[in-house]
């Protein structure tokens, strides 16, 4: 093994040399483990010395902590002490990573199954100078590599020499590191968003209107709360503004809010179209209790009209529904049943509009042509502003939004 010193391996190296050390000279086993941590624990401070990029962020490694960590819970297991589980760990300070040139790309790893008997040492003559940090682990018929190097097709090549490949893993590990210092460099800004969305063209809106994150789903494609958590924790901001955009995914939304210790505000949004006029009303200026109190004012003006189609007969609000009729809503309220959608669109917005409407956007679905939601504008009142945007939401042949 040839381990990128300061590492786990390193630790775990040094630890087992004192081991082999001392194992004759200690007679009681407690004693010989406590001796151990104390190797353990001086490998684990001189870590930064061996690699720059701990040393400039200011820590020790990672793994050889969690190595020594597990080395102290053998013994306090072993001595019957109680280990208290620790909950909350404080938060660290950002690592300023810099852009060290990396001698070797592609972290290559392969799985050979083999006839050959030979020793671990003769199959890492084999691959030594392929590269850095390698680990070869022969094991019955099957052999492991895993090597940094600028040829993996090298490595692939050798393999094949030795047997038949079962398994083979090479990522570029400069794309990785300039991800990582990417990501790192983003200052962190005010507000955040997360939207949970489906649909090519309502996507592309999130997108244009700069939410962080959007999580993929919305009717019958709920995501879990650890996708929606994963997603809050994705964003570098004060505030997060979280919009499930349907009602049976709030209830994730929130479970994630108290999961999380970033200030979340999750906006109970029904449908999206609620989540584009709530971000757009959004002031970056202004503080957070009052940009919720806009927004939350918005959304009273802001009614609803899906149009969808019934998969199966029923009977709701008076209405005797057959498969395949257009069903029309009203802020999730049944209010007409018909053939055609343009024809009940059309009906359902006269319904809804009122002296004080100003706009009325169309958003149609993957099943909806562009023309078709041209000529619903055409049926529209000339005394009111209609913008049409292709939503690509699936189920709903439109979501109209009146404010």
């Amino acid at each position: 093994m040839r381990p990128v010193e300061g590492t786990i391996l390193t630790v775990s190296r040094e630890t087992a040399e004192e081991a082999l050390r001392i194992c004759r000279e200690v007679q009681e086993f407690e004693d010989f483990l406590e001796r151990l941590i104390g190797k353990a624990e001086q490998s684990l401070e001189n870590t930064p010395n061996l690699l720059p990029i701990l040393k400039e962020a200011g820590v020790v490694d990672s793994g050889g902590m969690g190595f020594v960590y597990v080395l102290r819970g053998m013994l306090q297991g072993l001595k019957g002490n109680k280990i208290e589980i620790v909950e909350d760990l404080e938060e660290k300070k950002e690592l300023q990573l810099h852009k060290e040139e990396l001698k070797y790309l592609y972290c290559t790893e392969i799985l050979v199954k083999t006839n050959k008997k030979y020793s671990e040492a003769l199959f890492k003559e084999r691959f030594k100078n392929f590269g850095d940090s390698l680990v070869v682990v022969a094991e019955d018929d099957l052999l492991k590599v895993h090597v940094h190097t600028n040829n993996p097709g090298l490595v692939l090549e050798e393999g094949v020499k030795i047997g038949e490949l079962i398994k083979v893993k090479i990522d570029n590990m400069k794309l990785q590191h300039e991800t990582i210092i990417g990501e790192n460099k983003k200052p962190k800004k005010k507000y955040g968003i997360l939207v949970v969305a489906t649909g090519e063209g309502v996507k592309e809106i999130f997108e244009n209107l700069g939410c962080d994150v959007i999580v993929d789903g919305g009717q019958t494609m709920n995501p879990s709360t650890n996708e929606i958590l994963q997603g809050i924790e994705k964003i570098n901001a004060e505030y997060i503004f979280v919009f499930p955009n349907n009602k049976n995914i709030v209830m994730a939304c929130e479970q994630a809010k108290k999961l999380t210790d970033k200030k979340v505000k999750v906006i109970s949004t029904r449908n999206f179209n609620e989540a584009v006029t709530a971000i757009l009303a959004l002031d970056l200026e202004k503080e957070f209790d009052e940009n919720v109190r806009i927004i939350e004012e918005v959304l009273k003006n802001v009614k609803t009209i899906e149009v969808t189609f019934a998969v199966r007969e029923s009977k709701v609000n008076g209405f005797d529904i057959k498969e395949g009729d257009v069903l029309g809503f009203i802020d999730e309220k049944l209010e007409l049943v018909g053939k055609d959608y343009n024809e009940v669109a059309e009906k359902l917005i006269a319904k809804a509009i009122s002296p004080d409407t100003s706009l009325i956007t169309i958003y149609y679905g993957k099943d909806v042509t562009r023309e078709r939601a041209e000529g619903l504008r055409n049926l529209i009142s000339k005394d009111v502003e209609v913008e049409i945007h292709y939503g690509g939401q699936p189920l709903y042949y439109y979501v109209i939004s009146i404010e």
